[in-house]
């Protein structure tokens, strides 16, 4: 008797394992593939543009940015924050000054990632970075 409730109780968990049931990894019909983290600079003082990023999704997968950070730094690599608009496919999406608080869903495709430094210091150099979550469609 105690094996068949062993063997009911595993079948129970392995169907809910299947179903999608109690796993953190899956948000309706999608399932997590990858974290990723993109760092763009400008690459020279009194550029006030981070390198723009071309990023590509693959058929079947969506990104989830999460966050956003971008400061100046002197030559003594000392930062300092500042206001920042962030443009995806040359249109503003959003202008923050604190840590990036909201998500954004972007589908399989071709984007071109670009953040814009509101201080504009020819002794700082603009540095920034992008991150979130890789999901595949199930």
């Amino acid at each position: 008797m105690k094996t068949i409730l062993n063997g009911i109780f595993i079948l129970f968990c392995l169907f809910l394992l299947e179903n999608g049931y109690g796993q953190e990894n899956r948000i309706d019909g999608l399932k997590f593939s990858k974290a990723f983290f993109i760092s763009m600079s400008s690459g020279k003082l009194s550029d006030f543009i981070a390198i723009d990023t071309t990023i590509i999704i693959e058929k079947g997968k969506v990104w989830k940015i999460t966050s956003s950070k971008s400061f100046m730094i002197n030559d003594d690599f000392n930062p300092y924050e500042n206001e920042v608009s962030f443009w995806i496919n040359n249109q503003i999406i959003n202008y923050y000054k604190s840590p990036f608080e909201s998500s954004i869903w972007l589908p399989e495709g071709t984007y071109h990632l670009k953040l814009k430094s509101a201080l504009k210091n020819k002794t700082f150099l603009f540095t920034s970075y992008i991150s979130g979550i890789e999901y595949t469609i199930e």
